[in-house]
């Protein structure tokens, strides 16, 4: 069963000791916090939220990036209640620092470019904004903010010519949300050094304002299978207006452009929750010539979209450009998935978990010899709580109009623990790899299960935007394709989200 927030001191401790990371328990440190934050440092020692093994001996003396990389670890299983995997090997030439490595890994650290990530330097407050809101974003909060907001925040500090663009967002949204502060009504102080207690008591303001409540336990419930009407909850910001949603579709418009002849939408996966980064993956493009307005198919529920509007002129040069974020909520929060699968009770014997599943056997495409696509039909077994939502997603994948072919499918799959001491979501039956040798599993390190991924070139391989991982993310499964940094499991979908 997944672990919650009551067994995180034990769970971080567990992982601490075997990564090589020490745990986040009573602060190394052996002198006092200034007064204005000594309560706030008390706070977060007794939620051991401070790490052990900070560097140092004072909580007024500037926080290194490496010890800010500690610090954004620990927010990050407070609010997750995961597990972090120690990296096997070290993203940069200048360290080894585990804790380093698995901050990249998560993406709530960056390096300084060329390999390079420079531990031992002090880590400035534009920085601390970013990392904060990265680290916020990868536990799953919408950090994203409209253009006019940004605007509104920072329009008050006459300093903003000291910051970096690359940290605007990440400012705005950190004094939107009262997790950092102006040094004075005037001034931001961008570049100013952040000491350990004031990295401490931004954790904490995070800690305090994000943190859910304890989950409840668990009663049975059964599995809702969404309708149009709950899967297709949308929202536009920006500079587009949602005009109408269908089934797994939306349609937006937005105002002319003064010599715009056509316009370009260029689509991105949020990857980031900023309002426009490097980390975004590009979709496609729609072009519309003349038209205010774009249809937007396969979309994902579950998913946040960011849409570059272009305008162009005769020449197809771009005259003007608007942003919009498109969001789609997902069918089930991830509680109401968790309560329906564990609602039996502890499946993590293989009697138990054997006890729970049901075979599904659903119509599929296949390919003949000939190239054509002929019906046939497979089974799989899954967690009989989701037997129904299978057979749905199966049915639609069916009459799509790709009529994408399925050789093999997989479910319910028992196997023993992973590294970590983690189990597969195939051993809950809430996981399904479809065509396993033509959407491989690939690992940083290079190393693959399966032979290769080639959408839009092999027929078996899955396309990131079309019908199968929108059909499959309208029923609350997420793909393995896009879904974490490592690996990159395009054969993958998981119910629970691993």
């Amino acid at each position: 069963m997944l672990k919650y927030k009551t067994f995180l001191v034990f769970v971080l401790t567990a992982f601490c000791i075997a990564g090589g990371i020490a745990p986040f328990s009573a602060s190394a440190l052996t002198d006092s916090p200034s007064p204005w934050a000594a309560d706030t440092v008390s706070q977060a020692a007794q939620k051991d939220l401070i790490p052990q093994d900070l560097n140092g001996s004072s909580y007024r003396q500037d926080i290194t990036r490496s010890d800010f990389s500690r610090l954004a670890l620990s927010l990050y299983a407070h609010l997750t209640g995961d597990t972090p995997t120690a990296p096997a090997a070290s993203y940069f030439s200048d360290t080894d620092d585990a804790a380093v490595s698995a901050a990249y890994e998560l993406q709530l650290m960056s390096g300084r470019g060329n390999g390079i990530f420079s531990p031992a330097d002090p880590i400035t407050r534009q920085e601390v904004a970013v990392a904060i809101t990265k680290t916020l974003a990868a536990s799953g909060i919408d950090t994203s903010m409209p253009a006019d907001d940004i605007l509104g925040e920072l329009k008050p500090f006459s300093d903003l010519c000291d910051m970096a663009g690359w940290a605007t967002q990440s400012f705005a949204f950190t004094l939107e949300n009262k997790i950092l502060y102006g040094m004075s009504e005037t001034e931001l102080c961008p570049t100013r050094l952040t000491t350990v207690e004031q990295a401490v008591v931004i954790a904490s303001r995070c800690l305090d304002k994000y943190t859910l409540p304890p989950m409840a336990t668990p009663s049975p419930s059964a599995t809702p299978t969404p309708d149009a009407s709950e899967a297709r909850r949308v929202s536009i910001s920006g500079d587009a207006s949602l005009v109408s949603t269908g089934d797994r579709s939306a349609v937006v418009s937005w105002k002319a452009m003064p010599k715009a002849s056509t316009y370009r939408v260029d689509i991105y996966l949020d990857q980031s929750n900023f309002w426009f980064a490097d980390d975004d993956q590009f979709v496609k493009s729609v072009y519309t010539a003349a038209n205010t307005m774009a249809g937007l198919q396969n979309l994902r529920a579950g998913m946040t979209y960011r849409l570059l509007i272009n305008g162009l002129d005769a020449a197809q040069n771009p005259v003007c450009t608007y942003g919009a974020v498109l969001k789609i909520t997902p069918p089930q929060t991830q509680q109401q998935k968790e309560q329906a699968v564990f609602s039996d009770g502890d499946i993590t014997q293989k009697e138990q978990a054997d006890a729970l599943m049901q075979s599904v056997t659903v119509n599929v495409w296949k390919i003949g010899r000939d190239g054509s696509k002929y019906a046939s039909k497979a089974t799989i077994v899954v967690h009989k709580q989701i037997a129904d939502p299978v057979r749905n997603i199966f049915k639609e994948i069916f009459e799509g109009t790709e009529k994408f072919p399925i050789k093999d499918a997989g479910g319910y799959n028992w196997r023993e623990p992973m590294a970590s001491g983690r189990l597969s979501h195939h051993n809950y039956g809430t996981a399904i790899d479809i065509n396993a040798d033509e959407n491989y599993c690939i690992y940083k390190d290079g190393s693959t299960v399966g032979k290769f991924w080639l959408p839009g070139q092999n027929p078996y391989s899955i396309l990131p935007d079309g019908e199968v991982v929108s059909i499959f993310a309208k029923y609350g499964f997420v793909w393995g394709g896009d879904s974490w940094s490592n690996p990159n499991d395009y054969m993958h979908f998981s119910y629970l989200g691993l």
